[in-house]
């Protein structure tokens, strides 16, 4: 690689200025999650793994994509059953100016040099990141490319430690859009779905399809195109039904983000993380059949029945209720207050109604509205709390009839 080396040495900068002399340092004993939490919170692309005063290995983003990609559950191994023993180091007293240390990170093809004394101990590290602001001012249009490259290489391991230290625990996988399949899924998917690795093995295309709702396989191109437009650190949700090897259907939400791209910058990899998902969605399905009891009941009351939000503002009318009140639609009242409609001299005993009623108490008011087509009409109400399944106060329900002809 050309450089463009100034007159004097000294201009360069020096070994001091780019060596971090704080780096990263965990025990062999360190579980490797905990090594890459670490390297996310300390913004490092690796740990080195000291013993007894002694480099004996370095755990790098790269090796976490190795790992991952080979099968390796990483919440259980230690650091020392999956770093790199053969460590390349560079002696203090040989690194004579920056320039021997790129050397020898371009010559061993890697991003972390470690820097140690005569003793072997460590003094500090330098990485290509930090080589590379150093030289930067010195680097020529070819120099930049590269270092470009790196940058970008860098990115991608880093989205990916992210993403296994940001999401929640579930079925990690990295899937291949062009292969259109699983490069690497971990144990958690057949523990969730039932299967053993040699039953998913051995099943063909047709039968991995058939494990999918119809209905959510239908959906996945679409899903797929969306995936195809996906911009750099987008996350991508998907939810799907999985058949149980007890023929029961699973709920899943996927959760994915772009892992690598083609040359031309095409997804090719998605890392995500699926979770299991069915427990809440029975409980949607048990809410919206109460929601679905509940407004029927409503609408069956030949009465005036409303729900009230604590600012004062409609939640729910019948149609007896919207009768009275002249609305065209439930679309005219919905999140629209319900104190306009009430006589000037009325609304200070309504809204105190409506304050003890959200403090637990009950009770009943005459008063005098006037609809949305001006006709003047005398009330009853009877409003009490509404509460929701921790016995919450969420809302005011009110029965309320027209008393005029009494009036």
């Amino acid at each position: 690689m050309d450089w463009q080396r100034p007159k004097q040495l000294d201009d360069w900068p020096t070994l001091e200025q780019i060596i971090n002399d704080s780096p990263v340092k965990v025990t062999p004993e360190t579980f490797a999650i905990d090594a890459i939490a670490l390297m996310r919170e300390q913004e490092s692309s690796c740990v080195l793994i000291i013993d007894q005063l002694q480099l004996v290995g370095i755990f790098s983003e790269r090796d976490v994509v190795r790992q991952i990609a080979s099968g390796v559950d990483l919440s259980k191994a230690t650091v020392a059953q999956v770093m790199q023993r053969e460590v390349v180091t560079l002696n203090q007293s040989q690194a004579e100016d920056i320039l021997t240390v790129w050397s020898l990170l371009n010559q061993s093809e890697i991003q972390e040099l470690p820097i140690v004394d005569a003793g072997g101990q460590l003094v500090g590290i330098v990485t290509q990141s930090s080589l590379l602001q150093g030289v930067e001012p010195y680097m020529i249009s070819g120099a930049i490319a590269e270092r470009q490259r790196l940058e970008t290489a860098l990115q991608e391991s880093q989205r990916l430690l992210q993403a296994i230290a940001q999401l929640d625990p579930g079925i990690v996988y990295i899937y291949d859009l062009i292969e259109q399949r699983n490069l690497y899924s971990n144990r958690e998917f057949y523990s969730i779905l039932g299967y053993t690795p040699a039953e998913i093995q051995q099943m063909e295309l047709p039968a991995k399809q058939s494990l999918m709702h119809p209905d959510d396989l239908a959906a996945l191109p679409e899903y797929f195109q969306k995936c195809e437009r996906a911009k750099e650190g987008e996350i991508l949700e998907f939810e799907y039904r999985m058949r149980h090897k007890n023929d029961q259907w699973r709920w899943l939400l996927s959760r994915e983000t772009v892992f690598t791209r083609t040359d031309s910058g095409k997804p090719e990899q998605l890392v995500g993380i699926a979770t299991d998902i069915s427990e809440r969605k029975q409980a949607q399905e048990k809410l919206g059949q109460s929601e679905r009891l509940l407004r029927t009941m409503i609408e069956a009351e030949p009465e005036c029945v409303k729900l009230v939000a604590p600012d004062g503002t409609i939640l729910e009318m019948n149609s007896a209720g919207l009768a009275i009140v002249e609305a065209d639609c439930l679309e005219q009242v919905l999140g629209k207050p319900v104190t306009p409609l009430v006589m000037p001299e009325y609304r200070s005993a309504f809204e105190a109604l409506t304050q003890r009623v959200f403090q637990g108490e009950s009770g009943r008011l005459e008063f005098e509205i006037v609809g949305f087509k001006g006709t003047h009409r005398w009330l009853e109400t009877h409003a009490f709390p509404f509460r929701n399944g921790n016995d919450e106060i969420t809302a005011l329900m009110s029965l309320t009839h027209d008393i005029s002809d009494r009036k």
